[in-house]
Formats: structure tokens, C-alpha cells, sequence
């Protein structure tokens, strides 16, 4: 029903299912994508696990990369110094 895909799209496993898209996005080279799904990744896991999680800040550094990868420097150097 549509309640359980609705509790679905905002559990852990979700977020760790955007994640991983983010990444195989990243690894293709589509950049933007994968900041999209990043990004996405980082709010589920925020609201799931907290500001101080480890799932949280290794979201928030893969974010990082892929802005550090766009030569976006400032925006990757604040993902990084939020995931410490």
C-alpha cells in the first residue's frame, strides 16, 4: 500500500539504497545525479541516526568527494568539516 512505500522511503534501508545509487552515479562520472541522490542520502540519514552518527558523516564526506571531484572546493571542504 501506498502508507508502507511512504514508511519505506524514510527508514535506514532507503537511505542506504540512495547512497549506494549516489555512488554507482558517482562512479559513472554523472556528478549532478549523484550530488541529487547524495543529498537525499544525507536528510534520510540525518533524521534516522542523528547529526553524530557514522552513517550520517560518511554520507555527508561521499558528498564531499564528488563536490571536491567538480573542483567545487568550499562546498566539499564544508561537507568534510561537518562529517568531524
Amino acid at each position: 500500500s501506498e502508507a508502507v512505500l511512504c514508511s519505506y522511503k524514510e527508514s535506514t534501508a532507503y537511505a542506504s539504497l540512495v547512497n549506494d545509487m549516489a555512488v554507482c552515479l558517482q562512479l559513472m562520472g554523472d556528478y549532478s545525479a549523484s550530488i541529487v541522490r547524495y543529498k537525499e542520502a544525507v536528510a534520510l540519514k540525518l533524521k534516522n541516526y542523528g547529526p553524530t552518527h557514522p552513517e550520517y558523516a560518511t554520507s555527508l564526506h561521499n558528498l564531499g568527494v564528488v563536490f571536491f571531484k567538480m573542483k567545487r572546493f568550499d562546498e566539499a571542504v564544508a561537507r568534510f568539516e561537518e562529517a568531524l
